[in-house]
């Protein structure tokens, strides 16, 4: 019977979830704007070590990952089950699409009555014909 070379202590690089957390780490530094000499210093390995975490060849610890966590302030949690690239991109999105319909109401609301009432009547007229859907 084949026994499981891991310790509990450390997390195995093998599977496509530790694929995910060697990828958010790499997103994680770079977006905090660190060089892997950077996160080492911060956390206390090797900087051969961190670059064997992100590039998949290293195990990582679990004290080395809840440490990665606190330095880039987000949950275990986050680190281990989320797509980190996606999720900030879809933040950003949600975000651009916040500050464009402020925009576009600032100017909306910069326009004259009359000029509001046109654009409303243009609106509706095209939403009732099917030909400009808005989203």
């Amino acid at each position: 019977m084949q026994t499981n070379q891991h310790t509990p202590s450390s997390c195995s690089f093998d599977s496509p979830f530790a694929q995910q957390v060697s990828r958010n780490l790499r997103f994680l530094r770079f977006a905090h704007s660190m060089s892997q000499e950077d996160v080492c210093k911060e956390i206390g390995i090797s900087r051969s070590q961190y670059s064997g975490l992100e590039s998949g060849t290293k195990e990582a610890t679990f004290p080395q990952l809840y440490a990665l966590a606190g330095l880039y302030q987000i949950s275990f949690e986050y680190l281990l089950s989320l797509d980190l690239s996606r999720e900030a991109s879809l933040l950003l999105q949600e975000k651009i699409h916040r500050i464009e319909s402020r925009h576009f109401l600032e100017a909306f609301l910069s326009l004259s009555p009359c000029s509001q009432l046109q654009i409303a009547e243009e609106l509706q007229l095209l939403s009732a014909s099917g030909k400009g859907a808005l989203k």
